[in-house]
């Protein structure tokens, strides 16, 4: 990505007396949660990647899966990119899998064009697989009906920002906000409801409760040491 991003700033330094170049000056854009530093990326896999792309070729990569030492020799079908906070992933599909999968483009550590078409899965399509929140580390392959209730001010977010379109948002007569919600069964769900610390009570599915529960009788074991 940074090719692109130096030849859009070449642009712009060419357009000295422009309104254009002060847009840059004037715009920033920040992270809503924690920052992290963006891991590092080969850019001549990622140049190899988007070339792959945007020609509708296959690629040979070396992947390094997590937790393992050497990388993996594998076909890989591109599909999409999709860049989610500082991880740029490829939606792929893999050794003559249907599946599509998301990887993050930090883990090739090589990539070359094998010269045969992309194999695409039939009725893919990339808005209809970042909806289903597949992009996402999936629990389970189910969705979960939500039940939480926000304090107030942690709730007041959801009537400007919804989770979902179809979300039930409700303010309650104590001045919580009850949210119901059908949402895929994630670790990113998890890690967005414990950001709101004591701020949430987790009330369906049980199952999830259940783990809040156990989650915070951990924290407070911890604390409590």
């Amino acid at each position: 990505m940074n090719i692109f991003f130096e030849r859009a700033n070449s642009v712009l330094k060419e357009m000295d007396k422009s309104s254009i170049k002060r847009w840059r000056d004037n715009v920033r854009v920040v992270p809503q949660w924690q920052s992290l530093i963006p891991p590092e990326i080969n850019e001549e896999v990622e140049a190899q990647i988007y070339d792959a792309l945007l020609h509708g070729n296959q690629l040979d990569v070396y992947y390094l899966k997590r937790g393992n030492k050497k990388p993996e020799k594998r076909i890989v079908n591109p599909l999409g990119i999709v860049l989610q906070g500082v991880v740029h992933r490829l939606i792929c599909t893999m050794d003559g899998s249907d599946n599509p999968r998301h990887l993050p483009i930090h883990r090739f550590k090589k990539a070359k064009e094998n010269g045969k078409r992309v194999e695409t899965p039939q009725d893919f399509n990339l808005d209809s697989y970042i909806e289903s929140q597949n992009i996402g580390y999936l629990i389970s392959v189910k969705p979960i009906q939500l039940e939480v209730l926000f304090q107030s001010m942690a709730g007041f977010h959801l009537t400007e920002t919804p989770i979902v379109k179809d979300q039930d948002l409700k303010k309650l007569s104590d001045g919580r906000y009850r949210l119901k919600a059908k949402l895929a069964d994630t670790s990113q769900l998890r890690w967005w409801l414990l950001g709101f610390g004591g701020q949430i009570e987790v009330v369906k599915p049980k199952s999830l409760r259940d783990e809040f529960k156990q989650v915070a009788k951990e924290i407070k074991n911890i604390y409590d040491a």
